[in-house]
Parts: structure tokens; sequence; C-alpha cells
């Protein structure tokens, strides 16, 4: 009987001792996986900033190149060597990157919606400091000559007349810096009333992405505008490089003339576009479709052969990392400069 006794405290002892050894290489296993799991996300971090530090060298490059194109163009700019939007392939020693530098003139300045003061004072840009975002404080205030051609470029695009002037409102009353709704517009009440309530920004757009902020303005409503459509620091309206519209762009031209240039006549005069392109913009204006028209002062200060903003994109993937930068460069009497940056996104 003892020796009975004596085996079966033996086999729980055993039992004791292998549940024990089961536990702790639970637990080993368990703070095995936890080091790996953390060496892991160490090294994802750590190649996720050195990928953002890529990005920004290759922004310093890009912009040396910018200068070497703008020097080689002093004249009128045009897309010699297919440079526009053209991805470059860079190799990196653990993986790659890709370059790509636009022309960000080939749109509509959503800030011309609304006028500041430095522009109603009709200073110049350098005066009024161009490359440098103004003040959120500084006031604003609806630019009717500027809506009328978001409204007629919104109809190119084939809105229809009541979208347009929807959409229209509710971006002026985004933008302006008073807290009184225009017709059709929305301002903080209407926002703040919605599931997820906030308040309009009230100052000026430092990205077209920010137009899915804006009441009524859905990702399909987005998509359609988004590629006519720029952001730069200033409430002058965009001056178009007519060299650099693409056929499919006709809207843009359009506008500037809605009962004149309809979008026969803009699509003919685009691709009659010479390969070094239009030499000044008399040149262009003297095309034979637009023969007759009498565009004015406005319009003709919205048509250039140069560009004054260029959009650069960097995406870098190294082992575990990836990094996207997007800046916005304005080009000044001393050269070009960079107004914005952004990351994981898009200007």
């Amino acid at each position: 009987m003892p020796q009975q006794q004596h085996a079966s405290q033996a086999g729980t002892a055993l039992l004791s001792v292998l549940l024990l050894l089961s536990v702790v290489s639970a637990l080993m296993v368990a703070l095995l996986d936890e080091m790996l799991l953390s060496l892991n996300v160490s090294q994802n971090a750590q190649d996720s900033l050195l990928a953002r530090y890529q990005a920004t060298a290759a922004e310093a490059l890009a912009l040396n190149e910018l200068e070497a194109l703008l020097a080689r163009n002093s004249g009128s700019l045009a897309n010699v060597g297919n440079w526009n939007g053209k991805p470059l392939p860079v190799a990196l020693d653990r993986g790659r990157m890709t370059v790509t530098i636009s022309d960000y003139t080939a749109c509509f300045n959503l800030n011309a919606l609304v006028s500041s003061r430095a522009q109603r004072a009709g200073l110049t840009p350098r005066q009024s400091g161009l490359g440098t975002w103004p003040s959120a404080a500084e006031p604003r205030r609806t630019s009717l000559t500027m809506q009328r051609q978001f409204i007629a470029l919104l109809e190119a695009l084939e809105f229809s007349r009541g979208e347009a002037q929807r959409i229209t409102a509710a971006i002026v009353d985004w933008l302006d810096s008073d807290r009184i709704a225009v017709s059709l517009g929305a301002e903080d009440g209407s926002y703040s009333a919605a599931r997820g309530g906030y308040r309009t920004a009230n100052q000026l757009l430092r990205s077209v992405t920010e137009l899915l902020d804006i009441r009524g303005i859905t990702p399909d409503i987005y998509a359609r505008l988004a590629p006519s459509m720029c952001a730069h620091p200033s409430t002058k309206p965009a001056p178009i490089n007519v060299n650099l519209l693409k056929v499919d762009q006709a809207p843009l031209l359009m506008m500037l003339m809605p009962r004149a240039i309809t979008r026969d006549k803009a699509r003919r005069v685009l691709a009659a576009t010479p390969a070094t392109g239009w030499q000044s913009v008399a040149d262009f204006w003297d095309h034979p479709a637009l023969i007759g028209l009498q565009p004015g002062a406005s319009v003709l200060s919205q048509t250039v052969v140069k560009s004054q903003y260029f959009k650069l994109h960097v995406a870098v993937a190294l082992d575990r990392g990836e990094a996207q930068q997007t800046a916005l460069f304005a080009v000044t009497q001393t050269g070009p400069i960079r107004v914005a940056r952004s990351w994981q996104g898009r200007l």
C-alpha cells in the first residue's frame, strides 16, 4: 500500500512538472512572438523614416532639375522631351523611387473664387508674397467674376447649371472669411448639424483633396472635378500655360470665353499646338479657329506660355517601408521655391 501511494505521488509530481513545462513553453513562445513583432515594427518604422528621408532628398534634386528646365526654356515652356508628368524611376540600394515633375497651371485655381485685399489693391506677386500662403485672418470676399468662370467650367465638364451653382456656392462659403451663407451655400450651421459635425475652414485650400470635406461634394463629383482643379497659394486666377494643355482639357479653354469658344474650337486649337509650343500669347490667339474673338485683358492675363507653378510627386518603396511626398513649387523672380508639401497625399 505505501508503495502504491508513493507511485501515485510520483505520477502527480511528474504531471505537475509537465504542466509547468507546458505553461513555461507557452509563455516563451508568446514572448518570442512579441519580441519578433517588436523587431518587425521597429524595422518597419526605420524603413519608413528612411523612405521619407529619401523622398526629401529627391525633392532637392528635383528642384535643381526644375531650375535647369526653366533655364533651358527662358522664352516659352512646352513639353519638349515629354517631361511633363513623366515618371522617372530611380534605383535604390534596397528598393526603388519614382520622381514625377508636372506643370500645375493647366487647372482652375479654386482659391480664386474669393478675392483678398492684396489682389483688390492690385499688388504684384512679389509685393503680395508669391510663394507664401496668405494669412487665414486676411479678409476674403466672393469674386463674382471667377464664380461665373467656374460655373462655365463646370458646365463644360457636363454638370447641370443647378449643380454648378450649388457646388460653386458651397466652395465659396468654405473659403470666404465671413459666417454668412451665400445663396445655395452653407456655413457652420449646416456642417455642425450633420453627423460628426464640424465647421467650415474659412481659409484657402491647401490641397484639392479638401474638396471632399465640403458639403455636397461626393467622391463621384470629386473624381469629375479634380483633374481640372488646383489650389495655389494665391487668390489670383491660375495663369494657364496653353502650351501644356491637352486636347481633353478643352473645358479649361472654353471657360475663358464660354459663348465664343466652343468645344470643337477649343479642341482644334489645342490639337494644333506646335511641338515646341506657342512662342507668345499673341501667336496662340492668332490661330484661325480663334480669329475674330476679342479676349479682354483678364482673359489674356490667364493665358501664358510659361508656367508659374509646378508639382512634384515622389514615391519611395524600400524593403518594409513606403513614403509618398507631394510638393508645390512657385516660380518667383529669384527662381522656384517650395510653398507646400504633403505626405501620403496629392496637392
